[in-house]
């Protein structure tokens, strides 16, 4: 029962680490909705952007997270008059490259 409990904690300490490490689930970008404050983009996304961007009045958050296959994605947030109007994601195909041939440096 001890050893039950134990593992528990340790299953539940690792899931709360790595929300907070930059990971970002599907299921977290579909929760960003057109309309949202920043502050409400900020709880979703677990901490603050990145990079800003200001253009003609716009604004633009850029984040640099991991999914769940542990490959970097870059994710805009675009906000008008403190509302989000737009998002994308996209891979981060440069860090992905690096990361890769890192790893087959190792494999050497």
């Amino acid at each position: 029962m001890k050893k039950n409990i134990i593992s528990l904690l340790l299953i539940s300490f690792l899931c709360v680490s790595c929300s907070s490490l930059g990971f970002v689930t599907s299921r977290s970008l579909q929760n960003i909705q057109n309309g949202m404050t920043p502050q409400e983009v900020n709880a979703v996304m677990k901490g603050s952007p990145d990079y800003r961007r200001f253009v003609s009045g716009r604004e633009q958050w850029e984040y640099r997270r991991y999914n769940t296959n542990n490959e970097r994605i870059i994710v805009l947030i675009n906000f008008y008059d403190g509302h989000v109007v737009g998002l994308d994601s996209f891979p981060d195909v440069e860090s992905n490259r690096q990361d890769i041939q890192t790893h087959r440096l190792r494999e050497k």
